[in-house]
Order: C-alpha cells, then sequence, then structure tokens
C-alpha cells in the first residue's frame, strides 16, 4: 500500500498540468479563489470589530478617552471530502498488455477522473453548503453572505458589521441594477467588490445588457492577486472594477426561472486548505508552495492528497481527498441579489 501510495503522488506530479486543467474546467470557482494554508485542524482567525474613534479637539484640551479596537476569535471545522476509485485486477492485467506505460495510463486516468470529481463537489457546496460548524461540509456562499443568520458563533441580527448586503426583491436585471448592488455593498462596508460570480443562465441576462466588445479573457491570478489552478483565464464583464464570471455550480431554479449573482472581495475571502504533506524520495520540490510569485498552484497546494487504501479482493483502491473550509472576514464587503428573472424559453 505505501508503494501505490509513493507511485500515486509521483503520478499526480507529473500529471498535475493535465489535473489542474481538469479541475479549472469543472470547478471554477473553487480555482480561483485564493487559498491558505491552515495551521491547525480548524481554520482559526481573528475578526475586527471595531471601538477606536476619531473625533475634533480644541487647540490646547486634554487628549480624549482611548479605545481600543476589539477582534473576535473564529474557529471553523475543516470540511472533509473524499473521491474513492478502484482498479481490478483484470483490467491492470490487460492494460499491461501494452506494457508498464498501460497501467500508469490506467492509474493516471482513474486518479484524474476521482480528483475532478473530488473538485467538482466541492465547488458545488461553495455555493450551497449549508452545515455550519460540521466536520463534514463547507460552509458556502448562501451561508455567508446573508444578513440574519449565526456563522462562526456570531449573530448577524444584533452584530451589523458581520451582515451582507442582501437583496431579495424579484428583478429583471438591468444596468442600474447591477451599478446599484455595487454601491450598496461600498457603502455597507467601505470596499467595492472586485468579483461576481453567476449560473450562465444569469450571465447570459448580463451579457444581453451591454456590447460584446467589453467582455474579454481575464487572468484571474493578476485579479485574485494570488495564483490559481488551471489556467486561470475565463470570459469575463468586467463593470465599474467588478469582474462578472459564470460557473455552472451558481444558484439557478429552472422550475422558478430565476438566479443569484454573489458579489465577493478577493481580499476578504479565500479557502483555508490543511494538505496532506506525503513526500516522497528523489521529489524535494513535490509539494513546494505556490505562493511566491507564480501564478498557478499545483493541486497539491490546493489541498488534495493521493492515497491508497488497500484491497477489496480483486481490485486496488486509493482516493483522492481534500480538507479545507470556505472563510470571510469581511461580510459586510460581500452581497448577494437573488430572484433575478431569467428569460428561459
Amino acid at each position: 500500500m505505501a508503494d501505490l501510495t509513493t507511485s500515486l503522488i509521483v503520478l499526480a506530479t507529473v500529471y498535475d498540468r493535465e489535473i489542474t486543467r481538469q479541475l479549472d474546467r469543472t470547478a471554477k470557482t473553487f480555482s480561483i479563489l485564493p487559498k491558505r494554508t491552515a495551521n491547525a485542524a480548524k481554520a482559526n482567525y481573528g475578526i475586527d470589530t471595531g471601538g477606536i474613534t476619531a473625533a475634533t479637539y480644541a487647540e490646547g484640551a486634554n487628549v480624549g478617552t482611548a479605545t481600543s479596537d476589539s477582534q473576535t476569535a473564529l474557529s471553523l471545522s475543516l470540511a472533509n471530502y473524499e473521491a474513492p476509485f478502484a482498479l481490478t485486477d483484470k483490467v491492470m492485467a490487460a492494460a499491461a498488455v501494452n506494457g508498464v506505460t498501460g497501467n500508469i495510463d490506467q492509474f493516471a486516468r482513474q486518479m484524474i477522473g476521482a480528483a475532478s470529481a473530488c473538485a467538482k463537489q466541492i465547488n458545488g457546496d461553495l455555493f450551497d453548503g449549508t452545515a455550519v460548524g460540521s466536520t463534514e461540509a463547507m460552509i458556502g456562499l448562501e451561508t455567508w453572505i446573508d444578513n440574519s443568520n449565526t456563522v462562526g458563533g456570531i449573530d448577524r441580527s444584533s452584530a451589523t458589521y458581520w451582515q451582507s448586503y442582501v437583496a431579495t426583491d424579484a428583478v429583471t436585471l438591468t444596468k442600474n441594477i447591477l451599478y446599484t448592488d455595487l454601491a450598496e455593498i461600498s457603502n455597507l462596508g467601505g470596499l467595492r467588490p472586485n468579483l461576481a460570480i453567476c449560473n450562465p443562465l444569469v450571465f447570459a441576462q448580463i451579457e444581453a445588457l451591454y456590447d460584446s466588445n467589453i467582455q474579454y479573457i481575464a487572468d484571474f491570478s493578476s485579479i485574485t492577486g494570488s495564483p490559481v489552478l488551471g489556467g486561470g483565464a475565463v470570459p469575463t464583464i468586467i463593470v465599474n472594477g467588478c469582474a462578472f464570471i459564470e460557473d455552472a455550480d451558481g444558484y439557478v431554479d429552472t422550475t422558478n426561472n430565476d438566479g443569484t449573482i454573489y458579489y465577493l472581495n478577493t481580499d476578504h475571502i479565500w479557502i483555508e486548505v490543511l494538505p496532506e504533506r506525503m513526500q516522497v524520495p528523489g521529489f524535494d520540490t513535490l509539494q513546494v508552495p505556490a505562493m511566491q510569485g507564480a501564478t498557478q498552484m499545483t493541486s497539491f497546494d490546493a489541498g488534495f492528497a493521493y492515497k491508497a487504501v488497500g484491497r477489496t479482493a480483486h481490485a486496488k483502491k486509493a482516493v483522492v481527498s481534500n480538507m479545507l473550509q470556505l472563510c470571510i472576514d469581511k461580510p459586510n464587503a460581500f452581497g448577494k441579489r437573488s430572484n433575478i428573472s431569467l428569460a428561459l424559453s
């Protein structure tokens, strides 16, 4: 089993370019959001809740009352994801007819497929994961971007600094609605969103509002300021400094013909990952962090691990896994607009 695990890690290194391309295709939001490495079994960070005040003063007067900014500590459980796969002895024997490379190709194909399936599940939960505090699921954007629920032990009904901009009125998109959303979020949190994500059916509504010459392929390593998986370049519409992109996992209800736009600020959102540092002798650069000026990261940097898990009768089993959590430290710089009418025939 140890030898198979070593082989899988080596294969993942050799095929990492193809793995990251698959992740980029199947898990767009997961691919482009910034990643940070966890330093514990949970995502732990502090939230600045304010406290210091400013005022005018009279010449010669005593200094006013000094106060300090306060912080609230958050500790979020990491979600656990896996995609197991197996190869039967018969499949391996048939592949070996073509030599050693036949078995390598079989393992590589299954491993790439498992990594893609794992990322696809994670990407979906980035939008609608609701298991707050669970050790098994993601806290998704639908839960994070709100103004009345409780996340990280902070009750938004009373903590205004933890409230996001939420628009739920049924609308047909107009340019003015997009401009207003961006302005409202800027007024609420003092920062304008630089990334907005929606389902392709919603993206089509935005496309229809603008001349095609404002759409282009954007390099998201420059937009997010951090490395991305895969190519990181996607069709984009820039509206007042905010890059609108599509993701097939974005919320859409084809029964009621409505969808949602999520407005993000990439300086205040990240995916915290806990990589399994399984080093292989002779592969010293196997898991070198990509946070040193590179524009692309490896699947290892994104938290993926490749392990053998034994046999079941006449089949070898392995798994691609990831331990991670979506984190936001300034929800009032985020927003969402739901109930967007879709022009579906």
